[in-house]
């Protein structure tokens, strides 16, 4: 608050009541917030997590792919993934093929192994 003019102004906090006294002026109050909550609407104080393991289950970490680069292989398309390929699971190891439909059987040729996914072609 910005006080203006002259006059001597006396500042005191009693009581959580802010008082300002200015010479031939009208008294002001205005509430003050507590320095600290009282004890009863403090939160209780939180126990620490406990080790709880992996939330998302990924593939198993030394596992290797079922598929490798090269191999020829039938499949059935079971979804299709964000960019628009057919995406179909081995061991639920996933193995992305472009330009595929839903329930489409295909005949693939693995291109690319990633460790959680694979890239295939067609083979007409």
């Amino acid at each position: 608050m910005k006080l203006t003019g002259c006059l001597p102004v006396q500042v005191s906090c009693l009581m959580h009541v802010l008082v300002l006294v200015a010479a031939g002026s009208a008294i002001r109050t205005k509430q003050c917030m507590p320095r600290r909550l009282p004890e009863k609407n403090r939160q209780p104080k939180r126990r620490p997590r406990r080790f709880r393991g992996r939330r998302y289950r990924s593939a198993p970490i030394f596992q290797s792919a079922p598929v490798k680069e090269g191999q020829e292989i039938d499949l059935v398309i079971d979804d299709i993934g964000s960019r628009g390929d057919g995406v179909s699971r081995i061991q639920g190891y996933l193995i992305f093929v472009p330009r595929s439909k839903i329930g489409e059987r295909v005949h693939v040729r693995i291109v690319k192994v990633n460790r959680k996914f694979a890239i295939a072609e067609k083979i007409d």
